[in-house]
């Protein structure tokens, strides 16, 4: 058998080269960025159904709600198995295959390219914000140890050997 990414190869160049076949559309997004949006037809899929796994006890291990979908022109293989109910499962695996073929044509502008990016953006965010809060509250501190120091009375031991004559004139 053919090698995945050969496989993947020729399903992008027929995806471009017969555009009608799949319905590929070019969309602009909000921010100025172009993607492909395409259709996967039913015929390019093997779906099958197999014993469930994991909790959910006696009727989830003994029936076949389970969904594996399998995209024939790029060999792609989706498993899922989040709900005991097998349509639920069929929607999803779609919803899968679909966001993984999208990333495969799509790359950085894909859904699921996009949406991490979104993620890493606002993770990133949140950490300047509470390095930020963490300075300020540091700097807090120390103008408050500043002010102490400044309210604390001035040490005049240093002048105790110093000798002042009648009107207040230092001599050594």
């Amino acid at each position: 058998m053919r090698n995945d990414e050969t496989l993947i190869a020729e399903w992008k160049r027929s995806l471009f080269d017969r555009p009608e076949a799949h319905s590929l559309k070019t969309v602009e997004l909000k921010t100025n960025v172009t993607r492909l949006k395409f259709e996967v037809h039913e015929k390019d899929l093997r779906e099958d159904f197999i014993k469930g796994f994991g909790p959910g006890g006696q009727k989830t291990n003994k029936s076949n709600n389970c969904v594996v979908l399998k995209h024939l022109p790029t060999g792609l293989v989706v498993r899922v198995h989040d709900s005991r109910d097998q349509l639920v499962n069929r929607k999803l695996a779609r919803k899968l295959l679909y966001e993984r073929l999208d990333l495969l044509v799509n790359g950085e502008t894909s859904t699921m390219a996009r949406r991490e990016q979104r993620i890493l953006r606002s993770k990133e965010r949140k950490r300047r914000r509470r390095e930020q809060r963490l300075s300020e509250k540091q700097e807090g501190e120390l103008s408050e140890d500043s002010q102490q120091e400044e309210d604390e009375e001035e040490d005049f031991s240093k002048y105790d050997d110093l000798k002042l004559d009648k009107i207040g004139k230092d001599y050594k």
